[in-house]
Order: C-alpha cells, then sequence, then structure tokens
C-alpha cells in the first residue's frame, strides 16, 4: 500500500491550465484522447480494411503451371492464365496461352497444341443459382454493411463519450461551487462567533449563544470539509475526460473552476431546440445501426432464397493454334454447355430460407421500436430541456428572496430583535436555497448534453461558447 502513495501521482500530468476550464476543452481532450473514441476510431479502420480486403475476390488471377516428362511420351507442356471475377451477374472471364509439344499419350492428346502454340478465352454464367449473388458477393456486402455499422458505432460512442465526460465536468463545476457555498456559510458563523462574545460579555446575549453558535460553526465545518471530498472525487474522475497532449489524465484544481454558469437567453434556447423530428430519425446513430442490421438480414435472405434455384451454368471457351501441328489436332475451338444440378428436396436450403425470412421480420420490428424510442427520448429531452430552463429563473429569485430574508434576519439578531435560533433557519433556507440553484443549472446543462445525444449530434456542444 506505501509504494502505491508514491506511484500513483505519477500517473497524473502535472501540466498546468492557464485559466478556468471550459467543457469545449474537456470536449477537445475526450474526442482526442479518450480510450474509448480511440478504440472506436481504430474499429471503424479495421471494417474499412477488411472491406477493402473482401474486394479482392474481384481482383484479377495469374495462374500458371507446366511439367516436363521424359520416359517413353517425352514431352513438355506449359500453361498461363489470367482469371477474372467480376459482379455482372456472377459471371468469370479467363484468358490464357499454353503450349505442347513432344509425344502424348492418347489420354493426354487435349494437351498438344501447334508448335507456336494456343491461345484460349473461356467464360461462365450462372443462369439460376449464383446468377444476381453467391455467397461471395453476399460477403462484400456484408462487409461494406460492417463497415457503415462501425462508422455509425463510432459515432454513437462518441456521443455517450461526450454525454460522460460533460456529466462529469457539469459534477465537477457544480461541487465547486458547492464547496464555495458551504465555505461562505462558514465564513458568517465564524464571523459572528467574535460579535456574540463580545455581546454576551456586555450581558446583551446570553452565555448559551457562544456555545449555540460555536455547534453552528462545526456542523458547517463538517459539512464544508464533506463537500471538499466531494470535490476532489469529481475532479478525479473529470481527469479521465481531461487529458494533456500525451493522453496523460489532468486533475483540475478549485481556482480552475469557471466564475459562474454560463447565462443563455430564452431565444438562444429556441434555436437549440429547432430541430425538426424527421431530420434526427434519419441521422440519428441508433437508427441508422438498426437500418443497417435491416439491411443485413435482407441481404442475407437475398442469398438463401437464391439458393433454392437450381444450378444452371452456362460455359462457353474458343481456342486457336498458331503454327503448325499435326493434321489430328485442330488449329481452332469453340465450345458451348450447360451444367445442370439440383437436389431433389432441397430442405437445406428451404428451411435456411424460411429461418432468414423470421430473422428479417425481427429486424425489422427492431427497426421500428429503434426510431419509437428515438423519436420519444427527443421529445422527452426537449421538454425536459424547456422546463430546466425555466426552473432557472425559479432558482435564482428564490435564492435572492432567501438571501434578503437572511440578512434581515441577522440585522435584527444585531439589534437584539431575533435570536440564534431564528437566524440560523433563515441563513440554513438561503443555503439550501443557493445549494439547489447550483443543482438547476447542473440539471440544465447536463439536459443540454443529452439534447444533443438526443438529436444524434445534430446540436453541436462544441458550437457552444462554454
Amino acid at each position: 500500500m506505501k509504494r502505491l502513495v508514491f506511484i500513483i501521482p505519477f500517473l497524473l500530468s502535472t501540466t498546468a491550465l492557464a485559466s478556468s476550464l471550459r467543457l469545449n476543452d474537456v470536449l477537445k481532450s475526450t474526442l482526442k484522447h479518450y480510450p474509448e473514441v480511440k478504440t472506436a476510431i481504430n474499429d471503424a479502420q479495421k471494417a474499412k480494411s477488411l472491406f477493402t480486403s473482401d474486394l479482392g475476390f474481384f481482383d484479377p488471377k495469374l495462374k500458371a503451371k507446366g511439367h516436363i516428362k521424359d520416359s517413353r511420351y517425352d514431352h513438355k507442356y506449359g500453361e498461363v492464365s489470367l482469371t477474372q471475377n467480376t459482379p455482372l451477374l456472377g459471371s468469370q472471364i479467363e484468358a490464357g496461352f499454353r503450349k505442347g509439344r513432344g509425344q502424348f499419350a492418347v489420354y493426354d492428346e487435349i494437351l498438344k497444341t501447334f508448335d507456336e502454340g494456343e491461345w484460349f478465352a473461356k467464360f461462365s454464367l450462372p443462369l439460376l443459382k449464383g446468377s444476381l449473388t453467391d455467397e461471395e458477393r453476399t460477403a462484400i456486402r456484408l462487409s461494406k454493411l460492417d463497415r457503415d455499422r462501425f462508422e455509425s458505432l463510432k459515432d454513437q460512442l462518441i456521443l455517450m463519450a461526450e454525454l460522460e465526460a460533460s456529466e462529469a465536468y457539469w459534477k465537477w463545476v457544480s461541487a465547486g461551487f458547492k464547496y464555495k457555498a458551504y465555505k461562505s456559510l462558514l465564513a458568517v458563523a465564524q464571523k459572528r462567533q467574535s460579535a456574540i462574545q463580545t455581546q454576551v460579555q456586555s450581558g446583551a446575549k446570553p452565555r448559551i449563544d457562544i456555545s449555540d453558535n460555536l455547534q453552528q460553526i462545526r456542523m458547517r465545518q463538517r459539512e464544508a470539509n464533506q463537500a471538499k471530498l466531494i470535490l476532489d472525487q469529481s475532479a478525479q474522475k473529470l481527469s479521465l475526460y481531461y487529458r494533456d497532449s500525451n493522453g496523460v489524465p489532468i486533475v483540475p484544481e478549485l481556482k480552475h473552476l469557471p466564475k459562474k454558469f454560463p447565462q443563455i437567453t430564452s431565444q438562444q434556447l429556441s434555436q437549440k431546440v429547432d430541430i425538426a423530428p424527421n431530420k434526427v430519425l434519419q441521422t440519428h446513430p441508433l437508427v441508422k445501426l438498426a437500418q443497417n442490421n435491416l439491411t443485413q438480414k435482407n441481404t442475407k435472405q437475398k442469398l438463401t432464397r437464391n439458393n433454392l434455384y437450381p444450378e444452371l451454368n452456362l460455359n462457353l471457351k474458343a481456342a486457336k493454334d498458331y503454327g503448325t501441328g499435326s493434321t489430328s489436332t485442330d488449329n481452332q475451338e469453340f465450345y458451348s454447355g450447360l451444367e445442370f444440378s439440383f437436389p431433389l428436396l432441397n430442405r437445406k436450403a428451404r428451411f435456411k430460407n424460411k429461418a432468414q425470412k423470421l430473422n428479417v421480420a425481427n429486424a425489422k420490428q427492431k427497426y421500428q421500436l429503434t426510431l419509437n424510442k428515438v423519436q420519444t427520448t427527443f421529445e422527452q429531452t426537449r421538454l425536459q430541456l424547456q422546463a430546466t430552463f425555466q426552473q432557472i429563473s425559479y432558482a435564482n429569485d428564490e435564492w435572492h428572496l432567501a438571501q434578503k430574508v437572511a440578512q434581515a434576519e441577522r440585522t435584527k439578531f444585531k439589534m437584539g430583535d431575533s435570536d440564534l435560533l431564528k437566524v440560523n433557519i433563515r441563513e440554513q433556507y438561503a443555503f439550501k436555497s443557493r445549494i439547489s440553484m447550483i443543482e438547476t443549472y447542473e440539471n440544465f446543462f447536463q439536459s443540454l448534453t443529452e439534447w444533443h445525444v438526443a438529436t444524434g449530434g445534430l446540436y453541436h456542444l462544441n458550437q457552444s461558447n462554454y
């Protein structure tokens, strides 16, 4: 345990902040250095690489083979060809050159060519199964959808990271203002203690007031100490998102608190909530993920449906020999043919297609539910944002009124027209009003971040001047 005490401080950055810490500073750091964000970006890049890798199915393929036979049938044979798979109805093209010279057995006569060799071309086309889609082209489409899925996952994770970072920031700001409020309340009681002692000595106040006020001092010291603990813990939490250029967490100090909460007018709020729900449903990462899932299921179902068809393939070949050769060898050739294959019961394809249809139906339900949830969250957050904004006005008025009442009660106490109990009650009420106001501001700005998430990022936090 003793070793940890010395090791842990070195895991935190010693970078000093020049001024107060703003939310924008935290968000920029989160997007650049937060490990989960960096992981999501890497995953998206990896998905792009895998998609490009799968496109390799359409890369031209060079093939070569040959042999030399030194026996009863001495001969040499070599062949080189280039094969190209195409996205056009699953067709394949092959072109090449081959040359076979010497003595060939009867069963190897097909290898024999004229002395300058043979040029040939082949073309194959599936007419039913494998025409509109096949395993390879489906894999490529799914890989492309996977690439898009990881992009949407990245966008959603960034939104959640911004939400967490913003929550940590406003909790730290709120904890700092609360700590200052506790210190201020404590200072009032400490300042009053010397005045009470003077009044007790002059006989204007009972001696019990000294103990009564001292009790208030101790209670407020305890509460201020607890508030300091919460502030320190919130600063540690914030350091997860606020890091230096090397990605090392920075723990902000009390002096880095902003002087006050940002002020937003009702006109500015109206501009922030002026976002069309339909646009959100088109761009929100969660909707894109659900749409992507549905498209993947449809893509797989197209393959299982295509597999219900029999295999019927058209094969074409043309070849021409050059030079001279034996009369038994044709110098040109053209071949066309069909291949047919079909499992009689076809149970594997039929029931796999049936299962995939159910997957598509489930994906449609999930997509519809996602639309409903995103729209509901959008409307709920809009209402919450407007309500918490209105509460700021009420909380400010309540605090200012409570301050006036508490100050009036303190004035009466100095004049001997009140007692310490009433003063403490008024001060505690004013203090609670101040804490309530701080929490109202915290809730509003946290709601603003939730609005950013609810709109799928259409409302940009980084455009706010705080």
